[in-house]
């Protein structure tokens, strides 16, 4: 799926800027289409080839995700709840899998959606 094809699938309708109507087809597209996937594997995301840089802390690069995302930091619980899976990764490649897993989930979030 093309970008312009997946924006055009959350489009709302320009009278009503505030309503979300959205469904099962947007919700699938964000959980498992082409575009998000290749957001978030190792192979294809350079988000998240960028943030292997050595310089990095792991808070700096959870920061990141949420201001690519979401345009904000975390509030204190997230960063808790987030840093603590990206913490517990044994070696880089897990570490890039939490991040992974971590910038699903915001695309994911009922925030990111409603807000973009």
């Amino acid at each position: 799926m093309s970008r312009q094809a997946f924006v055009d699938q959350f489009r709302a309708p320009t009278n009503e800027l505030t309503d979300y109507h959205a469904g099962i087809p947007q919700a699938l597209t964000l959980m498992h289409g082409a575009l998000i996937q290749n957001a978030t594997d190792l192979n294809t995301s350079g988000l998240l080839n960028s943030l292997a840089a050595p310089f990095f802390t792991d808070e700096q690069r959870l920061e990141t995700l949420f201001l690519s995302t979401l345009s904000r930091q975390p509030e204190a619980a997230e960063r808790e709840a987030m840093l603590k899976s990206i913490s517990a990764a044994k070696t880089d490649e897990d570490r890039q899998r939490a991040l992974g897993d971590v910038l699903w989930a915001l695309l994911n979030s009922a925030e990111f959606t409603f807000n973009h």
